[in-house]
């Protein structure tokens, strides 16, 4: 049983006993690291303010922003990025909706959680969830 989805930037592929995603999640994850550690940067140039000026706001700010921006990037840097994840890994698989965009979350034993964006068809996509998967592995 191979099924195929379309995602607007990738596929989604469920085989006997491996679901195979081909997004570009990459290539987000990168933009999203180096966006941190601008934000680090930033942060890191208050606090060089603060030693010129004396500004104690700049101090904090500068703090805020190089401890929220590092906190964001090892977080992003510990979260699953596989773009092939066997069936027994998986924990469950949810289709959700925020804003308009539909995503599949799928949860693994290890409990993290795989992401897929922009799901084109997603009421054919809950259905095969529901009808084959839930049932067949006894996922959820």
């Amino acid at each position: 049983m191979i099924r195929t989805f379309e995602l607007k930037k990738g596929t989604i592929v469920f085989d006997e006993e491996k679901i195979t995603i081909k997004d570009k999640s990459q290539s987000q994850r990168n933009l999203w690291l180096y966006l941190s550690l601008a934000g680090a940067v930033i942060g890191i140039l208050f606090i060089l303010g603060y030693l010129r000026t004396d500004n104690e706001l700049l101090l904090w700010i500068g703090l805020f922003y190089t401890i929220a921006d590092i906190a964001i990037f090892f977080a992003i840097l510990m979260g699953p990025l596989q773009s092939e994840i066997y069936l027994k890994e998986v924990k469950s698989l949810k289709l959700k909706e925020k804003y308009g965009n539909y995503f599949l979350e799928i949860k693994l034993q290890n409990n993290k959680i795989r992401r897929v964006n922009r799901i084109e068809n997603p009421v054919y996509l809950q259905q095969f969830i529901e009808i084959v998967l839930n049932h067949r592995w006894n996922l959820d």
